[in-house]
């Protein structure tokens, strides 16, 4: 199974892969360092923004098909 670049802008922990698209060089972990990030870039006053459930998943899970684990969901 082939592993897609994430939609989110973030988190990247684990064993997630951060995106290389748009040409874009990712300096960030969190949400959070992602939101600094545009604040110190200069962006507009309508920023949104969301996490995917994928994107947790595959955080925690990375690339594997099957149900997760107990542990895997706390």
């Amino acid at each position: 199974m082939h592993q897609r670049s994430p939609d989110s802008a973030g988190p990247f922990e684990g064993k997630v892969k951060r995106p290389s698209r748009y040409g874009l060089s990712v300096d960030w972990r969190t949400l959070g360092q992602y939101f600094d990030r545009l604040q110190k870039a200069g962006i507009s006053v309508n920023v949104g923004s969301f996490v995917g459930a994928t994107q947790v998943r595959s955080c925690v899970m990375g690339d594997v098909s099957r149900t997760s684990r107990r542990a895997e969901l706390q």
